[in-house]
């Protein structure tokens, strides 16, 4: 039973140490189009959420929502594709906005770091993450079109009236986990990058699909991307591990009484 305890004692104290292997990001999708009115005047982006949608095809700036400026502070933001305030706030406010699909990479990539990402998954290493209870989004989880050696997971809604938009659908908790790292040398993960650290917030950046009133509903034509600050947890297996140690501990004091 001592033996028992002590490895009860060990995991609980590796468990809480901070650097406990994968760790969970739970976020609201809701946020993603939501939280975008705080921050500086309207002629300029926003320093806490910032946020742009673009046209696809061969990269040209959506029409009235450009974001090309020298606003790139505090980690956030890039000078290529920031929206300034005003212009995203038109898109989704006064145009209907919506978002379709989105997506997580956790790669690498100068415009990645550019928006304020410095975590970086592991090549070849595993990545999970669940949708909402509902069941309204769909999800997929695969390597990388543009990074063979890394997964990335994707949420797409399964129709478009449960598109995330102001005053839609209140989607649920969406999380993804893995073992993350922090790219302190901006050249993808190697061996020197430390272990993400629980309850630390980190920037995630996420890239997806957008639509507004005046395009085919569940059209791709419209590009969006933005940034969540999330707080990073234990995974499911980790806090079953914390529990299962007290619960050790605790049984193992009662018997010493």
């Amino acid at each position: 039973m001592r033996y028992v305890t002590l490895l009860a004692v060990a995991g609980l104290i590796l468990a809480v140490s901070g650097t406990a292997g994968a760790v969970t990001f739970i976020f609201d999708p809701n946020d993603l189009i939501d939280m975008h009115d705080q921050g500086p005047p309207l002629g300029t982006p926003d320093p806490d959420y910032p946020r742009s949608v673009y046209t696809g095809g061969e990269g040209t700036l959506y029409p009235g929502y450009q974001g090309i400026g020298a606003w790139n502070t505090a980690g956030h933001g890039s000078t290529m594709d920031q929206a300034i305030k005003s212009d995203y706030l038109k898109w989704r406010d006064t145009d209907g906005g919506y978002i379709t699909a989105f997506n997580i990479w956790l790669a690498d990539n100068p415009r990645a770091r550019g928006w304020g990402e410095k975590l970086v998954i592991k090549p070849y290493t595993g990545l999970s993450a669940t949708t909402d209870a509902g069941g309204l989004w769909d999800l997929e989880v695969s390597t990388n079109e543009w990074h063979s050696d890394l997964y990335y997971a994707e949420w797409t809604v399964k129709d478009v009236t449960n598109a995330l938009k102001v005053g839609g659908t209140d989607i649920g908790e969406f999380s993804f986990s893995a073992t993350l790292y922090v790219d302190t040398n901006e050249n993808g993960w190697d061996g020197t990058d430390p272990l993400a650290v629980l309850g630390t917030d980190y920037t995630i950046w996420f890239g997806g699909y957008a639509g507004n009133n005046t395009i085919e509903p569940g059209s791709t034509d419209i590009l969006y991307q933005g940034t969540l600050d999330i707080t990073a947890v234990p995974e499911p297996l980790t806090m079953l591990g914390i529990f299962g140690g007290i619960t050790a501990v605790g049984g193992y004091l009662r018997k010493r009484k």
